[in-house]
């Protein structure tokens, strides 16, 4: 039996490469096909996300710190489709519109959706 592993070792190691190989591109495969079911990119969640803002500091004074929850209670929001928002998220997407408005701050961000 120690003959046929010393006489097929190249074969041996070549199978189990290529098996490993496969199931690595398979797992790959996987990973980046697996996208949104609905076909809604993270840009439409976005600029979904920042109409509620801009509606929910237009109606009332709102902290930074009340956004989140008050996003939440929202009945233009759905929490499964938006299932990746939380504290991070939201400061990204309010970095987008600091950059938008040209401005640094949430004060300031609320200064000019009030005066639209």
């Amino acid at each position: 039996m120690g003959e046929f592993f010393k006489e097929h070792l190249e074969s041996i190691m070549m199978i189990s490469f290529l098996v490993a190989s496969a199931l690595g591109m398979y797992k790959v495969y996987v990973m980046f096909e697996s996208q949104a079911d609905d076909g809604i990119d993270i840009k439409t969640l976005e600029d979904e996300i920042i109409a509620i803002i801009k509606d929910l500091i237009s109606k009332e004074d709102i902290s930074k710190r009340e956004l989140l929850s008050k996003i939440e209670e929202d009945r233009s929001f759905d929490k499964d489709r938006y299932s990746n928002l939380n504290e991070n998220r939201l400061n990204q997407i309010l970095d987008r519109l600091y950059t938008e408005y040209k401005i640094e701050s949430y004060d300031e961000l609320v200064k000019k959706i009030k005066e639209r």
